[in-house]
Formats: structure tokens, sequence, C-alpha cells
């Protein structure tokens, strides 16, 4: 497999068609637990804000379709604070992913490629 823009040479194409891209999926502002995709994914990444400016704010993903199962990330937020990660090469496989809101309010997107 290879990674896009991996050949330097002027008449590569812009991505390696082997190579699927991430596709963006909205996460509206909330403070409570929701499903963001059912099915084999892959996270690679995300773009977050908190939404109040006062106060901080916690989102936790899961693989699964809940919070029972495999906790894959923890992203704590500052009033106001905003934050964008990328998960290169491969990003993170789960068996669907839900996201959960335990303190705040947030809103923003998580990039992923659907297996």
């Amino acid at each position: 497999m290879q990674f896009p823009y991996s050949d330097p040479s002027p008449d590569a194409a812009p991505f390696d068609a082997d190579y699927p891209l991430a596709r963006p999926l909205r996460l509206p502002a909330n403070t409570g637990s929701f499903v963001i995709l059912g099915g084999e994914v892959r996270l690679v990444g995300w773009s977050l804000r908190e939404t109040t400016s006062i106060a901080s704010a916690r989102i936790d993903f899961y693989s699964g379709s809940n919070n029972t199962g495999i906790l894959i990330a923890t992203i704590s937020l500052a009033p106001g604070e905003s934050i964008r990660d990328w998960l290169p090469p491969y990003g993170i496989g789960a068996d669907g992913m839900a996201a959960v809101v335990t303190t705040g309010s947030v809103d923003g997107s998580v990039w992923v490629i659907p297996q």
C-alpha cells in the first residue's frame, strides 16, 4: 500500500486509489452520547471545540455503540478551546464508534474511513 503524495514525480496522481480518503462526520453541539458510525471504521482524526466559552468539556470516543465498548480516546477542552488531531498513518480501528460528552458541550467533526 502506498500513501498519498508518496511519489515525488510530477506525473504522480494527487492521491493513491488504494489508500481510501477519510470522510468527515459532523458532531453537532451536544451534551450527551450518540453513535457516530455503525460497522467497522477507522478513526483518523478530529476537529473539536468547546461551545460555551465558559465551561470546560470532555468527550470520550468508544469502539462499539455506547460507552460499554473499549475506550479509544478521551479529549478534554478548556473553555472556548478547539483542537485538531490527525492519527497517521493508519488511525485506530473500531467496531463501530460512539461519542459521549461527559461534561460541557462539544461540537466539530471526526474524520473516519469506513471499512
